[in-house]
């Protein structure tokens, strides 16, 4: 089985076939889909999706690109969610510059906030960061110093992660897992070949970001979470292991960091 460790199925992209790509996904053999809030409004309906449908997670966050427009009491909503039993991370969270370094000041503050809702509740936290790394390491840093990690030693997850190895290591050796997509997969992402060689076997997951970042072979295409096997396959090349060691290792590490090991379904 296969677990999507980072979905938006309640963007409009899906409106109009969202039962049946997740009973596609399912037929694939992904039994697991944590979809990723990214303010408090669609972290609400992440959570209401998960009352819906069998083997539906959710998480709920902020993302940087949102912050501008998040007041006290959508950060008041994303601490009450939290508490919802389908809420399995605070996410998506973190630091955004590509398209809004100007509001460098309202993202720091909103990321902090949403950290230390995350240190509150007792939860992982999910990482959003584009070109903004050395800002995040800063930040990370000093909030896993002065916060025990919620999932044995781990504190949370880097998504979409693209970075070279000594960035990787630096978030492992934080405690964070790294999440990996189907942008493995395409011609200007091969210096993470190595990097995903080289992770310890229990440092990372498997990721659409669906309906962002297809396969290659369908790049310009929605993205969805039955395509997850393809990502998984390519790890396995990378790795020169095989795609259902692939599977066993990223559900297993995916369990570990949601806390998912009593959930039916998941075995």
């Amino acid at each position: 089985m296969f677990i999507d460790s980072h979905a938006h199925l309640f963007l409009e992209e899906f409106d109009s076939d969202r039962e049946q790509v997740i009973v596609n996904a399912q037929k694939a053999g992904v039994g697991v889909i944590v979809n990723a809030g990214i303010d408090a409004g669609s972290s609400r309906e992440a959570v209401r999706l998960s009352g819906l449908f069998h083997g539906l997670f959710a998480t709920a966050g902020i993302h940087p690109q949102s912050a501008a427009s998040a007041d006290k009491n959508a950060v008041e909503q994303i601490a009450e969610l939290a508490d919802n039993s389908a809420i399995v991370a605070i996410g998506e969270i973190g630091l955004d510059y590509y398209r809004g370094e100007e509001q460098k000041d309202t993202q720091l503050k909103t990321f902090e906030e949403m950290l230390d809702i995350a240190r509150l509740k007792c939860l992982p936290v999910v990482l959003h960061c584009r070109a903004a790394e050395q800002d995040m390491l800063a930040v990370v840093e000093k909030w896993t110093r002065n916060t025990l990690p919620a999932r044995g030693r781990w504190h949370g997850i880097r998504h979409c992660f693209g970075e070279d190895l000594e960035t990787a290591l630096r978030y492992i050796d934080m405690g964070f897992m790294l999440s990996f997509g189907a942008y493995i997969g395409y011609p200007s992402s091969k210096k993470l070949l190595s990097v995903l060689a080289q992770l310890p076997p229990d440092s990372f997951l498997l990721e659409t970001d669906c309906p962002y970042l297809p396969p290659q072979k369908i790049r310009g295409k929605r993205n969805d979470p039955s395509y997850l096997p393809i990502t998984a396959e390519i790890i396995a090349g990378i790795r020169e292991t095989t795609t259902l060691e692939i599977a066993r290792q990223t559900t297993t590490n995916a369990r570990a960091i949601f806390d998912l090991s009593d959930t039916p379904g998941t075995d």
